[in-house]
């Protein structure tokens, strides 16, 4: 039986200095066949990007990285535009994650002015929204800097009518105001008033996974105004959520506001 051999150049270029280990090098490299035999289809870049997602949101970040960048060229390379945008916003979050600010911002900006440029608004969306996380979450702790984010990313789902996207941008926007400084009292009351925005659509779909996260944060907005016996009613709500969708970790987590807050 005759072997066939073959040298790709993607494999060659990520032979040097990687990240990966071993069983994700041999998931790539199965990956990047796929690619070579589709004469480089788009699904088959997909499925680069999203393995490279998988190992973000499993914390493996510079291995993310170095898979999503490998994405990244290819469908530079085949001027697949949208799905190049969301993959240097992809790189821009794993870099946010592994705590390499000025990285994480030069891939989101990059991204933000592609997706300008191609008027692919959904994805400006996503940008807004991940600058707006990355600056609250990230070492700057900037909640008006976030909130103006945020009012960006809500301004477009408004405009798509997107309603999903607006109900969690208006508890994001929310969440902004608990600790920011000022009037503490018209803060909480602006907090309150994005919350309610986005419980009423989360009741509507009975979408109980949300309901989760809103009553997590309305919980912390009554601990905010030292009102304990809501903040033990919000931290039940929440818990009866967790329950329905089975999140241990949540639970653990909530059993223990709810120790402190009795």
């Amino acid at each position: 039986m005759k072997l066939f051999v073959w040298f790709c150049p993607i494999l060659i270029a990520l032979s040097a200095s990687s990240q990966l280990q071993n069983d994700h090098r041999v998931i790539l490299d199965s990956l990047v066949g796929i690619y070579q035999k589709e004469e480089g289809s788009e699904s088959s870049i997909e499925a680069i990007r999203r393995f490279g997602v998988q190992l973000k949101n499993d914390g493996k970040n510079e291995a993310s990285i170095e898979v999503l960048k490998e994405a990244m060229k290819l469908f530079k390379k085949h001027r697949i535009d949208q799905s190049y945008g969301r993959t240097l916003n992809n790189i821009g979050v794993s870099f946010s994650k592994s705590g390499i600010g000025d990285s994480a911002y030069f891939y989101m900006f990059k991204s933000l002015s592609w997706n300008d440029s191609i008027n692919y608004k959904y994805g400006k969306l996503l940008n807004y929204q991940n600058l707006g996380n990355f600056t609250i979450f990230g070492e700057s702790h900037d909640f008006e800097g976030a909130e103006e984010y945020y009012q960006q990313a809500l301004e477009i789902a408004v405009e798509l009518e997107n309603e999903s996207k607006a109900a969690d941008l208006s508890e994001l926007i929310g969440s902004t105001y608990l600790k920011r400084d000022g009037d503490k009292e018209q803060n909480l009351e602006t907090a309150n008033d994005y919350y309610s925005f986005a419980e009423n659509y989360y009741n509507s779909k009975k979408d109980s996974f949300s309901l989760l996260s809103l009553w997590w944060n309305k919980a912390l907005l009554f601990e905010e105004k030292t009102d304990y016996k809501n903040t033990t009613k919000a931290y039940l709500k929440a818990h009866d959520f967790a329950t329905a969708n089975i999140s241990e970790l949540v639970l653990i987590e909530l059993n223990n506001n709810l120790g402190n807050a009795y």
